[in-house]
């Protein structure tokens, strides 16, 4: 995996970027894995499950995207950092060249219906994005997530881009499972989105 760019803010053993959005978007255009972690997942999810833990900790970027820990850490320490969010990061990443052609992006997704609506607006953004793109994830259970229909399908696509957007604390820890499992692909570079 790629090292996070810099600056970064150690919180809860976490390192946050906290640099430019487009740094972000290069690391993850490079083939890093980027996460935009949400304040539920970082009081839960951070503490009850090693495997989320261990996304988090092995991610290249973690984005701030979680107003009330960057409230509670300028509580703590006085320090304001800026919040990255996450829609915001993907709007960016979403503009690029490379994400916008038809082929440049495979999309993880929680259920049909969302699907027909993450398309639809997909498409009026300009990113050329069509329902063989796209998976419909199943039901993942708890800890380390293996999906061996998934990673055929990738293999057969090669896309340039994995985007997972089924939900906080499921996302991260199926990011890590990829991102291990394709760190080494040419083709394929990884961006997860936590939402």
């Amino acid at each position: 995996m790629l090292m996070t760019p810099d600056p970064s803010e150690e919180i809860l053993g976490v390192n946050f970027h906290v640099g430019s959005t487009s740094a972000a978007v290069d690391a993850a255009l490079a083939g890093g894995l980027v996460l935009a972690p949400s304040g539920p997942g970082l009081a839960a999810d951070l503490v009850e499950s090693e495997a989320y833990r261990d996304a988090l900790l092995q991610a290249d970027v973690n984005l701030t995207d979680s107003g009330f820990l960057l409230a509670l850490w300028q509580l703590k320490t006085g320090r304001k950092l800026p919040r990255l969010s996450g829609l915001g990061y993907l709007r960016t990443l979403l503009t690029h060249p490379d994400v916008m052609a038809a082929g440049g992006t495979f999309w993880v997704m929680p259920n049909a219906e969302e699907q027909t609506i993450h398309l639809k607006w997909l498409n009026s953004q300009g990113v050329q994005v069509t329902r063989e793109d796209c998976y419909l994830a199943p039901f993942y259970p708890k800890g380390v997530i293996e999906d061996a229909a998934l990673i055929a399908q990738i293999e057969q696509r090669r896309p340039r881009l994995i985007i997972l957007a089924i939900g906080g604390g499921v996302q991260e820890r199926l990011g890590l499972t990829l991102a291990k499992r394709f760190s080494s692909h040419a083709l394929v570079a990884r961006f997860w989105l936590s939402t």
